[in-house]
């Protein structure tokens, strides 16, 4: 099974209890980027947004290594922004959203090594000392956070395709 970012995130997503208030209200409280770069322009959806809320990001950020073997290895990056409101003014308030967003991340860090441990949903690949997470904020407006990083191996067939030469 090959690794999903977005269904993978989707469904953590489902079940954390951290994202009950959004989806009791049926809000939506799982959204995609196609990189850290373009987060400004999705960033605009959550202007109304008052409850905890993710962010996948899938930006095919990879860098590739030969193994020296029988492969390519892609070192697929990921991301993933866990953010709640705080008010803008208030560093307290932002320094607590922060650190509930950093609980929830490691909650998430550890459900992936279990999943990586018991080869479930294409994390076999995943390195296990990949992990980052940073604090971030405001995402838009007064939405604060963390966001967190890790990569995922896959192997690649680098092998020339005439269909694509002239």
């Amino acid at each position: 099974m090959k690794y999903n970012h977005i269904e993978y995130f989707d469904n953590i997503c489902q079940k954390l209890k951290f994202f009950n208030q959004g989806r009791e209200q049926n809000k939506q409280v799982f959204f995609i980027s196609p990189n850290s770069d373009n987060l400004m322009a999705v960033s605009q959806q959550f202007s109304s947004i008052d409850y905890p809320f993710m962010v996948a990001i899938d930006g095919l950020d990879s860098d590739f290594r030969n193994n020296r073997a029988d492969m390519t290895l892609k070192n697929g990056e990921y991301f993933v922004l866990i953010l709640d409101i705080a008010q803008d003014d208030d560093a307290e308030q932002i320094m607590k959203v922060q650190k509930e967003c950093e609980k929830q991340a490691l909650q998430i860090q550890t459900k992936m090594l279990h999943d990586h441990e018991n080869l479930l949903n294409g994390l076999q690949m995943l390195d296990e000392n990949s992990f980052t997470i940073r604090s971030v904020g405001p995402v838009e407006t007064s939405a604060y956070g963390v966001i967190m990083g890790f990569r995922v191996d896959t192997s690649v067939n680098l092998c020339l395709d005439p269909e694509l030469w002239q």
